[in-house]
């Protein structure tokens, strides 16, 4: 889920879910109207676009999803005290009962790419480590790498998983390539994202304690 003014891909899969609490299905799309920087989002001018009213007696009424032409991207830095983003998202419908509700959500594309808020937890560890990271990035593109290194400097194990603009997660279960279990110590792991975006790579440590 995005929330305001997160960071996302120039051409995200976007998906809008609509509730209501009335027991009435929504109308359909000329009930609703989703703009991107004053842009009316239809079938024409995006991809994959799809429409999905839902009447199963919850509240998710209706489904959009799409992928838009393509979102401004922003100067490339990041800053923590932001209160507009680089593309405005403007969502209004009308229930059943007519009425009427907007929600406006800010997001922003990075022009370089960020690996921010790295973590490996639990840490020590017995069995399982995952290490967490938020990248920030134009797309989705290339390749994340972490190799983890012994205390000698050694390669034992390199993970490996697409991109995703935000939240990322890999999990290493204490073995080397070869799926041997590697002996309780000292481990460094370095993120490095291979054939997208220059990104800094990223270094940190975990302790497996068996």
């Amino acid at each position: 889920m995005v929330k305001n003014l997160d960071y996302v891909a120039v051409r995200p899969l976007i998906e809008v879910k609509f509730y209501d609490n009335s027991p009435l299905p929504i109308g359909g799309l000329d009930e609703i109207e989703i703009r991107i920087n004053s842009e009316i989002q239809t079938e024409s001018n995006t991809e994959n676009f799809t429409f999905t009213p839902i009447d199963d007696g919850t509240e998710l009424k209706a489904i959009i999803s799409f992928v838009p032409d393509s979102l401004d991207i922003g100067s490339g830095s990041i800053s923590g005290n932001r209160t507009t983003g680089d593309n405005l998202f403007k969502i209004a419908s009308v229930d059943a009962g007519n009425n009427r509700d907007t929600v406006k959500i800010y997001a922003n594309v990075s022009l370089n790419g960020f690996i921010r808020n790295h973590i490996a937890y639990p840490n020590p560890f017995e069995t399982d480590i995952k290490i967490a990271f938020d990248y920030i990035g134009p797309d989705g593109n290339g390749t994340f790498k972490i190799f983890i290194y012994n205390t000698t400097g050694r390669l034992v194990r390199t993970l490996s998983a697409k991109p995703n603009v935000g939240k990322n997660e890999l999990v290493w279960d204490g073995r080397d390539s070869y799926n041997t279990s590697l002996p309780m110590g000292f481990y460094r792991y370095l993120i490095f994202l291979e054939g997208g975006s220059y990104v800094e790579p990223a270094a940190g440590a975990c302790i497996l304690a068996r």
